[in-house]
């Protein structure tokens, strides 16, 4: 019996965006998060492999990802005020990516569980691929 496995994390988080004339862009800051995990395992002809893939943030971002500064109207502000007017202009956006995989392999004698591994299934010969397509053709 043999195991191994690997673990990721990792947290990141982005200031405000500053552009070339020294400007700094409000609410462009970002943050992320990410796991991944692996994990293989032999057991008497048994191979198995398990990988998750784990990613998310959520950040309060502009509408439009290309923009100069975001600036309210007066009409916003007197409104709202300025903070609650910079909100309105701006949407959250949460996305959440998830990956897993699974793969299993038999190698030992059986007659119930015949799982070939990689590249057990033939693969096939490209001459004669080519001289069946250019024989379809004709």
């Amino acid at each position: 019996m043999a195991f191994a496995g690997l673990a990721n994390v990792t947290w990141r988080k982005d200031g405000n965006m500053r552009v070339g004339g020294g400007e700094v862009y409000h609410h462009s800051d970002s943050e992320l998060t990410s796991f991944m995990g692996k994990l293989s395992g032999k057991y008497g002809g048994h191979k198995a492999k398990v990988s998750v893939v784990y990613g998310g943030s959520g950040n309060l971002r502009p509408v439009s990802a290309m923009r100069g500064q975001l600036t309210p109207s007066e009409y916003q502000i007197e409104k709202y005020g300025y903070g609650e007017a910079m909100r309105h202009m701006l949407t959250r956006r949460e996305p959440k990516d998830f990956t897993s995989t699974f793969e299993h392999s038999f190698d030992g004698e059986s007659r119930l569980v015949n799982t070939p591994t990689w590249p057990a299934v033939p693969r096939p010969c490209y001459a004669r691929r080519v001289h069946k397509m250019s024989w379809g053709l004709r």
